[in-house]
């Protein structure tokens, strides 16, 4: 053992001897138990309804973390994406439908959900929001350039629009050009905007 280690191991066996101390530990895991039984309460409708179509899940991140394809659980996602409430039981879902099989059926639930969260204040909910712009990302194909450069002129969602620039050079689509070259000036966008170009016109010289 190092010195170090045996200074930490003796703080914490003092610490331990603090009643006040050991009162506030108490106090902390209480509410991360609570929180916890929040998120079950929470996610146990879709999980159900996910079991009942097959999926033997304990949690909707469960098919996060999976590189089995899922195709029959999409509409199951699908129908408690707008009825969930919990912001991390949402997002599990989104991230879950962030998958090519998602297709079209997704592409405008997820649409509306970030629609929705162009009202929220500052800060409230950014891993979702992020969620949600990726997976609009994912689904992303040549038909939807014109939903991504409106996206991506909407200050509302701030850093978020970097996946929409990500998804504009992955579609290819040269009509998005004009607008990249004016977010190449845009400070952390900008990188983005430039990368999003180079890939398209990339792409046009392998056309030609």
């Amino acid at each position: 053992m190092t010195k170090q280690a045996a200074t930490l191991g003796d703080l914490l066996a003092k610490l331990r001897k603090d009643p006040a101390w050991s009162a506030r530990q108490a106090q902390e895991e209480q509410r991360r138990e609570e929180a916890r039984g929040e998120l079950r309460r929470h996610e146990q409708p879709v999980v159900s309804a996910l079991r009942a179509a097959g999926f033997a899940v304990d949690s909707v991140w469960d098919l996060v973390n999976t590189a089995t394809p899922y195709p029959a659980a999409i509409p199951v996602l699908l129908a408690h994406l707008p009825t969930t409430e919990h912001p991390r039981v949402r997002e599990g879902i989104v991230r879950a439908l962030s998958v090519k099989e998602a297709g079209n059926a997704a592409w405008e639930p997820l649409l509306r959900q970030l629609e929705a969260s162009a009202t929220w204040e500052e800060g409230h909910a950014t891993g979702l929001r992020d969620a949600l712009a990726n997976a609009l990302a994912v689904l992303a194909v040549r038909d939807r350039t014109t939903d991504l450069l409106q996206l991506l002129r909407d200050q509302r969602y701030g850093t978020a629009r970097i996946f929409f620039l990500d998804a504009l050079g992955k579609v290819g689509d040269d009509t998005a050009l004009p607008v990249l070259t004016e977010f190449e000036r845009e400070g952390e966008l900008g990188d983005h905007a430039r990368r999003a170009s180079a890939r398209i016109r990339k792409q046009l010289r392998k056309r030609r």
